[in-house]
């Protein structure tokens, strides 16, 4: 067994730096590095980058908050409590939904090529979410299930869990690699596939973590864990109907 001790702030003198948070801002900026690269290969007018993704970050902290709220209704007395987003309380599943919708609304208005986007952005998220797990992991957040495997962790004389968030940031980083080397060797390039592909992958990603994850003192008022799982494999159908229907769209239009 690992024995851990987390840490939940790096200090700087007199300013505390959130680890969760700092790992979530370093996941975005290596994030929107590899997109921008990626777009530029693609022919993409990366003039219009930076708004999106500003549009994007703000749509997914908004929606995150939301649905937090949403869910956890029963804990707030009034709207400025429902403010209070540094207290905690997003969920990302809301994050990951108004993340798309703010970067779409942006696109949309703009008169961009909005799936070739999604394509870009859906991919890249992968990689931003793995980093940001980390922070997770450092902090001793989104805890795993108990187990007697050797790797366990223990924390704080709990007994030994899951790392859970390692297991999600390499099946993530693994499921970027597979999908971004596919698109390089020829697949994948109709637009809207790869969008497809990579949110197919993330729900099927969040499925299988939720089988090692655990809610202890939760305050939710339902098991999160069936909900998270639920909402995944709504996420997997949805990415592979996606898929599947624009790769046949696109088949059809140009065999025309």
């Amino acid at each position: 067994m690992i024995t851990f001790q987390p840490i939940e702030f790096i200090h700087l003198g007199p300013l505390a730096i959130s680890t969760h948070a700092l790992l979530m801002v370093i996941g975005i900026a290596l994030a929107y590095w590899r997109l921008r690269v990626f777009a530029q290969q693609q022919k993409l007018p990366v003039d219009f980058l930076d708004t999106a993704v500003c549009w994007g970050v703000l749509g997914g902290i908004v929606g995150a908050r939301i649905l937090y709220v949403a869910l956890n209704i029963q804990l707030y007395d009034s709207v400025f409590d429902v403010l209070k987003v540094w207290e905690g309380g997003l969920v990302s599943f809301g994050g990951l939904l108004g993340g798309l919708i703010g970067a779409m609304i942006f696109l949309q208005v703009k008169k961009q090529p909005v799936l070739r986007w999604l394509d870009a952005g859906m991919l890249y998220i992968l990689l931003g979410w793995a980093i940001g797990r980390i922070g997770d992991l450092i902090s001793w957040g989104e805890i795993g299930s108990p187990t007697s495997l050797p790797w366990g962790m223990i924390v704080n004389g709990d007994v030994p869990r899951h790392p859970a968030q390692l297991y999600e940031t390499l099946l993530l980083l693994i499921g970027f690699a597979i999908i971004r080397l596919a698109h390089r060797k020829g697949y994948l390039h109709k637009p809207g596939t790869l969008f497809g592909v990579a949110l197919a992958f993330y729900g099927l990603n969040r499925f299988i973590i939720e089988l090692v994850r655990d809610y202890p003192n939760s305050e939710y008022w339902f098991s999160y864990g069936y909900f998270a799982q639920g909402i995944s494999l709504i996420l997997l159908a949805v990415g592979i109907i996606c898929s599947v229907l624009f790769a046949r769209r696109y088949t059809i239009m140009y065999s025309r």
